[in-house]
């Protein structure tokens, strides 16, 4: 967690790889990037059975520092350029809902997820968020929200030293802007799609992951 300037916290989850396994098989398989997403985007939910476990870099979510990247479940049905698309992306999202259930379990609630960087551009990216976590997912207006988030905390700080205290929420009210076209709404289907998705990449890291340990 980092310590907020209102004398807080913010909890933080990090994952080691993200979008590195779908750079990766983008490059291996030769196609670009609006040719990799639209490869993705006509293979199904869950990608024939296709899991990539994507720990190019080791990971820490889940916590597998020595961890490698498989590509798994393959047969010479689903050995399709679009399957492995799909999976790569799946599983940066599944490993983003590894880490939201880990606060989930120390009682945080998620209402709402807000997606930055270059997978908040992309429709399907944002789909495979909303449904695999099962949240609303919106973009926020702009290119530097990172940067945004610092400012909104030193102004909450200069507020304070002028004698005009204000609450952080209200100060993002005020100064985030959400993009009206980026966002995505969990599919009751697609959510129930995605979690045989889940559970097939589950069986996969629970059988690989203590290869790593």
């Amino acid at each position: 967690a980092f310590c907020s300037s209102t004398g807080g916290w913010l909890p933080l989850l990090c994952t080691m790889n993200c979008t590195v396994a779908s750079e990766q098989f983008r490059g291996l398989l030769g196609l670009s990037l609006d040719e990799y997403n639209a490869a993705a985007a006509a293979a199904p939910i869950g990608s024939e059975g296709v899991v990539v476990l994507p720990f190019f870099n080791g990971e820490r979510i889940p916590n597998l520092p020595n961890g490698r990247a498989s590509l798994n479940g393959l047969s010479a049905a689903n050995f399709k350029a679009g399957n492995i698309a799909r999976a790569s992306m799946e599983a940066a999202i599944f490993g983003m809902r590894i880490g939201l259930e880990a606060f989930r379990k120390l009682g945080f609630k998620a209402r709402e997820l807000r997606i930055i960087g270059g997978g908040a551009k992309s429709p399907l990216w944002r789909s495979i968020a909303a449904n695999v976590l099962g949240l609303p997912v919106r973009a926020p207006a702009g290119d530097e929200a990172a940067a945004m988030g610092a400012a909104i905390q030193a102004l909450w700080c200069l507020n304070k030293a002028a004698g005009r205290p204000s609450a952080i929420q209200e100060l993002c009210a005020e100064h985030v802007a959400l993009e009206g076209r980026a966002q995505a709404e969990p599919d009751a289907a697609s959510v129930k799609a995605y979690e045989a998705a889940y559970a097939d990449y589950g069986r996969y890291l629970a059988a690989l992951g203590p290869l790593y340990s």
